[in-house]
């Protein structure tokens, strides 16, 4: 069977055009952006960081969405634009000026400080929620934008019209167009020769009154201080299977041994990168410590199942101007 990803890669072939061409299309949507952000007059005195990081987020969504749109009055499209705005895209950002922090968060992510105490214990700090059916005040959000009689359909076994599982995300239009527009997709896509099955999948089931999906961050602001040690930035595969708590402890554990040398001969830890040391623990992690051979089966299964088992895993972790203490 072909699927929209097997239809589009061949067009690619067969138009001899590459990914150059997609990241041409982004290169010039920022372009753009910047140059109206130089143009625009604002006073230090009116420019909050909050919006800014608001305006930025939806902003790219919308190029994301208008580089998919069709040409008006033909069937002209860019495949590999359509293939980038079909898909979806969770992001989490932390942005620094001086003792300021702030988050911008969109989708199922989690932003979490690592905070050193005055007993030297190492605490927890969440500074984002992510949007997901276990986050209730999003989920009223959500129905709250939609009929009553949408109320049983709009959120649905635990998903975004029964299907998606981040409530926000960049991308994913077809939670988010009109329903002539996903029509009219699917005509250019018949006329590639693209399955039923894949034409009917562009709209989901009770789709009545789109946009069900928004890439509006939420954004939290910290003020740091000298207790503030770093920033684990991750997505939801890391913690799936492990807490804020500790993914902190583990961080934090891992730079005392680094930062102090006796210590450090002693209990040398096997990754020198903090964050390879955190998917190690999390893929790996048993009650008798980490399994290697559970850790060895979880990276070598195929992309077909892996997904029954664990969820993708990305990991950034940012550390502040601020002594350990240690």
């Amino acid at each position: 069977m072909w699927t929209l990803s097997n239809i589009i890669t061949n067009i690619k072939v067969q138009g001899g055009e590459s990914r150059r061409y997609m990241l041409d299309i982004n290169s010039r949507d920022i372009a753009k952006f910047v140059q109206e952000l130089i143009s625009t007059t604002i006073s230090w005195d009116e420019f909050s960081m909050t919006e800014a990081l608001q305006e930025a987020f939806v902003r790219l969504d919308q190029d994301i969405s208008s580089s998919a749109t069709p040409s008006p009055g033909s069937n002209l499209v860019n495949y590999e634009s359509l293939e980038q705005a079909l898909s979806g895209c969770c992001a989490c950002v932390a942005h620094t000026d001086g003792d300021h922090l702030h988050v911008a968060n969109t989708g199922d992510c989690r932003a979490v400080l690592g905070q050193l105490d005055n007993e030297n214990n190492w605490v927890a700090v969440r500074l984002s929620n992510q949007h997901n059916a276990e986050n209730l005040t999003e989920c009223q959000r959500i129905k709250s934008e939609h009929p009553a009689d949408e109320q049983m359909s709009v959120i649905k076994n635990n998903r975004l019209l029964g299907q998606l599982a981040p409530l926000r995300a960049f991308g994913d239009i077809m939670y988010k167009w009109p329903v002539k527009d996903l029509k009219n997709v699917i005509n250019i896509l018949s006329n590639i020769g693209a399955s039923v099955l894949i034409q009917q999948s562009l709209i989901p089931p009770k789709y009545y009154t789109p946009p069900y999906l928004t890439a509006r961050p939420d954004i939290v602001h910290h003020k740091l201080t000298a207790k503030d040690k770093f920033l684990i930035l991750a997505t939801d595969g890391l913690w799936d299977m492990m807490s804020s708590q500790n993914a902190v402890k583990l961080v934090g554990a891992a730079n005392q041994i680094l930062s102090n040398r006796k210590i450090g001969l002693a209990h040398k830890p096997k990754d020198s990168n903090v964050t390879t040391h955190l998917i190690r623990n999390a893929l790996g992690d048993s009650s008798s410590g980490i399994k290697h051979s559970k850790l060895s089966t979880m990276l070598q299964l195929s992309p077909s199942i892996s997904r029954n088992y664990r969820d993708d895993i990305s990991v950034t972790v940012l550390y502040f101007d601020t002594p350990l203490n240690i």
